[in-house]
């Protein structure tokens, strides 16, 4: 069973210290999830008009002779925060995690690389996913290393 998407991001955010805001927002910038630590200046809300103005800023970059057709990461550095973006479930959503310069970079983007899929998978009308079928039996071998039928 897929996560609660608010449980799933309280727990992004006590993986990584410093942070400042974990947001999940969908592609018509509706905030779904969020968590806000107190040194946090910019509003869920806010980030959503933020993220409609990027979401058409991309679907205008991929329909560009240059423009790529799948996003790892968006990153934003500024002098005080660093802001990453992840889309997930084929871009109509977004993880935006706000936090200060201090914070490794590279810690946010393993956190969001191990979370993503569980968000994605947490989001209404997602399908679980299936289970991996068995591996193939090991092919017995005698002492020698050949494989016996």
């Amino acid at each position: 069973m897929p996560g609660n998407i608010n449980e799933l991001i309280n727990e992004m955010a006590r993986t990584v210290t410093g942070l400042w805001m974990v947001t999940l927002i969908d592609s018509d910038s509706m905030v779904l999830g969020t968590w806000q630590s107190p040194d946090n200046k910019v509003s869920p809300e806010a980030l959503g008009g933020f993220m409609q103005i990027f979401n058409n800023s991309v679907i205008i970059f991929k329909a560009s002779p240059v423009g790529f057709s799948n996003f790892d990461d968006i990153i934003f550095s500024t002098t005080v925060l660093h802001q990453v973006i992840k889309p997930i479930a084929e871009a109509n959503c977004f993880i935006v995690v706000s936090a200060p310069r201090n914070v490794p970079l590279g810690m946010i983007r393993s956190m969001l690389m191990s979370y993503a899929p569980k968000l994605e998978q947490a989001l209404p009308g997602r399908a679980p996913t299936p289970p991996a079928p068995p591996a193939p039996p090991s092919p017995r071998r005698d002492g020698m290393g050949t494989i016996i039928p």
